[in-house]
């Protein structure tokens, strides 16, 4: 029970750590964006 529930809490880390990156990497790719387009930051 208790490796059952360690491996869930560390199963539960990765998914953050993973929304966490891929949150980074929108962020990233719109600001990317806007400085491609200037036009469109206004």
């Amino acid at each position: 029970m208790n490796a059952a529930l360690l491996m869930t809490k560390a199963a539960w880390a990765q998914c953050a750590a993973t929304v966490d990156a891929i949150a980074a990497c929108q962020a990233r790719a719109e600001r990317a964006a806007t400085v491609a387009d200037p036009g469109d930051a206004r």
